[in-house]
């Protein structure tokens, strides 16, 4: 809820788009609804009741004015545990809940999921995808404030689900795992955790799944029964985050599951860099089954130096994107860019010559080894023309590089190169977007500097 929204901006234009936008209940089908923080630190507690008061009128003014439209809702709670105006915030939320297509509840306490609790399937017909942040320990919480007494997860159209939790809840979860296509548990439980084993349990549940990211817990013990091979024919897209021992992980998954049409993989983590030992992935007969694999990323964390880079050139030459979230560790990012440069010895074979789009976070390279990169990348002849590049450095800009490339910007080369900035920006007590991914993907604390207009 915002003045730079469409529906409030176009009131504000003149009396005939003011009537117009208040009779098109589409423009108020959207809404995203911050709770303001009781914190006194933030928020001084004399005006905190006049703030909750203005907000919660104005998101009920907001959803009256949406008509019958299916409604797209996201709700980031200040999350102190039994605050009333939590309550309310959800309370006058429910009364649409026939109407609920997207709804996303972030940083919930367990009275909140209490609330929840009284729906059933029913009074959510239309429900199509959740999003739940609930980060409490579910065995110490009343049986009416665990997700699993949550009847809604049944929606006979919930076919997207997101949860992220302190406690792995997810074979208990009253879901309907035939129908869904997107799947995400970022469990964080460490009793019982989250392993490999658990994870191809679930992914035997969803035959439909397009779309799937888990966050895995598992110390190399947690495997499933050895011939057990899982098959996710429409997975196109999976993402995993491990910890413990991810080598381990990687090979478990990369050894039972089947996935004949995936496109992208993500891979992070934090593992042993400095181990070689038992880092064998099977990544390389993992993504050789997948005739449309073209999108890959990793953070170089997540596996032993020589593993990282043994996974790097196992790549197949098809490739279309790359990813990397590299250490702080010089060598890692000087490696990387050695790799990513073509070659002059006729012997060695191109490292993804067909990718169109790098992406490298964290990079402590200098600028002219990324320039010498682009360039020779640009004028190779075994290698695609790249389409689009960005680097967030881990440091602030010594010298701007993009005269340089000028000619290839010119020639339809996207760039964007983020910088550490000179001096730490002050934030704002509160902000309407909090508990959003804004406009750009910038990571925190960055500043962008790019030629043009930021890449789509």
């Amino acid at each position: 809820m915002s003045a730079t929204e469409a529906p409030v901006l176009l009131g504000r234009l003149c009396s005939s788009w003011r009537a117009i936008s208040l009779s098109t209940p589409r423009l108020w089908a959207t809404l995203h609804v911050c709770e303001p923080s009781n914190d006194p630190a933030l928020l001084p507690s004399f005006k905190f009741q006049t703030k909750y008061d203005q907000r919660l009128e104005a998101m009920t003014a907001w959803l009256a004015r949406s008509g019958n439209c299916p409604l797209s809702i996201s709700f980031q709670s200040d999350f102190v545990e039994g605050t009333p105006s939590s309550v309310s915030f959800l309370g006058a939320i429910i009364p649409f809940a026939s109407r609920w297509q997207k709804i996303q509840l972030m940083s919930l306490a367990p009275p909140l999921v209490e609330v929840l609790s009284h729906l059933t399937e029913n009074d959510v017909p239309i429900l199509q995808s959740l999003a739940v942040n609930n980060m409490c320990i579910q065995d110490e919480l009343p049986p009416s404030q665990r997700w699993t007494s949550v009847q809604i997860l049944h929606g006979r159209r919930l076919s997207e689900i997101s949860i992220w939790s302190t406690y792995n809840i997810a074979a208990e979860l009253p879901v309907r795992w035939n129908i869904l296509t997107s799947l995400t548990l970022e469990d964080f439980s460490l009793n019982p955790p989250f392993t490999s084993g658990r994870a191809l349990e679930v992914l035997s549940r969803c035959p439909e799944l397009q779309t799937c990211r888990f966050n895995i817990v598992d110390w190399g013990t947690g495997g499933p029964v050895v011939g057990s091979i899982v098959e996710c024919p429409s997975l196109n897209s999976l993402h995993l985050t491990c910890s413990g021992n991810p080598a381990a992980i990687l090979r478990r998954i990369f050894e039972f599951l089947v996935v004949a049409q995936l496109k992208h993989l993500g891979i992070q983590g934090h593992g042993n860099p400095d181990s070689d030992s038992d880092s064998d992935t099977n990544f390389p007969a993992f993504h050789a089954a997948s005739k449309e694999f073209e999108s890959f990323s990793i953070h170089s964390t997540v596996l032993p130096r020589q593993a990282f880079f043994a996974v790097l050139r196992s790549l197949p030459p098809t490739l279309r994107r790359l990813e990397l979230t590299l250490s702080s560790d010089f060598a890692v990012s000087d490696g990387v860019l050695a790799l990513l440069t073509p070659s002059e010895d006729a012997v060695v074979s191109p490292f993804c010559p067909a990718s169109r789009e790098l992406v490298m976070k964290h990079c402590s390279s200098s600028n002219d080894a990324l320039m010498h990169c682009i360039k020779s990348r640009m004028s190779a002849v075994s290698y695609e023309s790249l389409e689009q590049v960005k680097v967030w450095f881990t440091r602030e800009m010594p010298s701007d590089i993009l005269p340089d490339l000028r000619d290839l910007v010119d020639a339809g080369l996207r760039i964007a190169l983020y910088y550490h900035p000179s001096r730490a920006r002050a934030r704002t007590q509160f902000s309407p977007w909090l508990g959003l991914e804004v406009a750009h993907p910038n990571l925190p604390g960055y500043l962008l500097y790019q030629p043009s207009e930021p890449p789509t």
